[in-house]
């Protein structure tokens, strides 16, 4: 009888930690499996243009958009970042953000790199209209591991800055969960044949 109350209270146990974790889970960033990120700049004054350009995808999430500001003063420059908005009823940008299977069409997203990492934050609203008259729906947060580059086009006077994501390996904390299952098994397994 003292080993069911055991066994079931290392049940209960570890039904209530798994819960815990995938709670935790959930509040981290969005690890991107692929995707390009690129920012470019040409001209100055009134008729300079910033293009910003952004494709990725992740476990539950894809997104792509594209922005066009004509408008960037006193100079435009790429940088190693940017936004893209459908807002303003798509005055600046168009895109779509995919997350869990549904598609939405009113986004914010910022991202930003250095030479390995790229991280960024997408904002999804519920209509078109002005940020500061609109609903957020919800917010992700998203990071990935490549490699950045830049280049100069000298015919348009253009720089472009660019982040490629390169796939990663599974992380290694589901490998710890998964040998200490194991272990945990092998635990209960040698204290049942030793009794």
């Amino acid at each position: 009888m003292t080993c069911l109350k055991d066994a079931t209270l290392r049940g209960v146990l570890l039904v209530i930690s798994l819960l815990l974790f995938v709670s935790v889970a959930e509040a981290d960033p969005i690890v991107l499996t692929s995707g390009v990120f690129s920012s470019t700049g040409s001209g100055s004054g009134p008729s300079g243009v910033l293009i910003t350009d952004a494709l990725g995808a992740g476990p539950s999430l894809s997104f792509q958009g594209h922005n066009v500001n004509d408008l960037c003063n006193p100079f435009c420059g790429a940088s190693q970042g940017g936004t893209i908005t459908t807002l303003n009823f798509g005055l600046l940008g168009t895109g779509t953000v995919i997350f869990q299977g549904i598609q939405y069409n009113n986004f914010v997203l910022n991202f930003g790199f250095t030479s390995d990492t790229i991280t960024g934050q997408i904002t999804v609203f519920e209509n078109s209209g002005p940020a500061n008259n609109n609903t957020i729906l919800f917010t992700l947060d998203f990071v990935g591991n490549g490699f950045s580059s830049e280049s100069f086009f000298p015919e348009s006077q253009s720089h472009r800055h660019t982040f490629t994501v390169a796939p990663v390996p599974e992380p290694a904390s589901l490998l710890l969960i998964g040998s200490g299952l194991v272990a945990l098994g092998l635990k209960l397994k040698r204290s049942r044949s030793a009794k």
